[in-house]
């Protein structure tokens, strides 16, 4: 019944009591219900309120992300909690969106890409040859493995390699900040991904409402990582349904996918690609992603049922921007 009830509130209606019969049916089934927790009245009554990452035990955010120490070991970067902040296991889920941003992967394409982590989709853009290549990294130990480590390329060298002057750069800062000088410029970007870490859905929505339309041309693709519901299916799907109501609120029609994941070194916590990572963040064998299609006018949707994530975990959403 809260359920039904979510949805409602999704969907932009009420469910009115038609007779005393139903009240006193409501009355029942409330009395049997367990007692609502405080997010559950927060999300019957203000749905938009309600949609940032509950902050469980060990959830890391924005603040004290940018203040950890990180290492690069083994396929893997992780925070002085072990906490995951990106594996080398992502890669064919990185490689699934490079194909889902840039179809046919052409060249000389403008990209921007928001968290360079272990630069994975970084590396994969850089082979299209795009005409401009911005990244956005706000960790100054990411900037840093940047500029000094010989196993990263994109350092002061692939800035100077770019066709023009500025056309391959690194702008160091968090994003809210970068973001503003990007449009003072006149910045026109073909593809845009996002995938930065600790931060909630709402910094999330302040991004694709407030710059990816100023920031996207015509045609363009937009893509981000989505962790949103935490460990709750349920949880899970009202985040989906309310991303799909803002993304087409912000002129961005969604079109959603699904890409298979293979499990067999994931299943199991502290074993395989989890050796030495606090907490498996990816729980299932398939993820969601959507693509956009400019001559589509609403939202179309092609999704097996919403998968189950854990905390953390990720999950790929495309948009296309272009007239309709």
């Amino acid at each position: 019944m809260r359920a039904e009830l979510l949805f409602g509130l999704l969907d932009g209606y009420e469910a009115l009591d038609s007779d005393i019969e139903d009240e006193d049916e409501n009355e029942d089934e409330d009395a049997a219900a367990p007692e609502d927790t405080p997010e559950d009245v927060i999300l019957e009554s203000d749905p938009d309120r309600a949609f940032s990452p509950p902050q469980t035990e060990g959830t890391v955010t924005s603040a004290a992300y940018l203040r950890a120490n990180l290492t690069y070991t083994d396929g893997k970067l992780v925070d002085d909690e072990q906490n995951g902040v990106m594996m080398a296991w992502e890669t064919s889920i990185m490689r699934s969106s490079v194909d889902a941003l840039l179809p046919g992967l052409p060249s000389g394409k403008r990209i921007l890409n928001i968290g360079f982590g272990m630069g994975i989709i970084d590396g994969m853009f850089r082979e299209t040859k795009p005409s401009r290549h911005h990244i956005v990294e706000a960790h100054p130990e990411v900037l840093k493995h940047v500029e000094t480590s010989p196993d990263c390329t994109f350092g002061k060298d692939w800035e100077a390699s770019g066709p023009s002057e500025g056309a391959y750069k690194i702008h160091a800062g968090k994003w809210q900040e970068v973001m503003p000088r990007l449009l003072e410029q006149g910045e026109l970007y073909d593809a845009i991904y996002f995938d930065t870490f600790g931060e909630d859905y709402g910094q999330l929505r302040m991004f694709f409402t407030e710059y990816v339309l100023a920031l996207l041309d015509e045609g363009g693709i937009f893509g981000f990582f989505n962790g949103l519901g935490a460990d709750r299916k349920v949880c899970y799907d009202v985040y989906t349904k309310v991303v799909e109501m803002h993304l087409t609120d912000a002129g961005l029609d969604v079109e959603w996918n699904e890409l298979d994941v293979d499990m067999k070194d994931l299943d199991e916590e502290g074993k395989g690609e989890w050796s030495g990572v606090k907490r498996r963040y990816w729980t299932l064998d398939s993820r969601s992603s959507s693509m956009g299609s400019a001559s589509s006018s609403s939202l179309t949707r092609n999704r097996i049922p919403a998968p189950y994530y854990h905390i953390d975990g990720l999950v790929n959403v495309v948009t296309e921007y272009g007239t309709t």
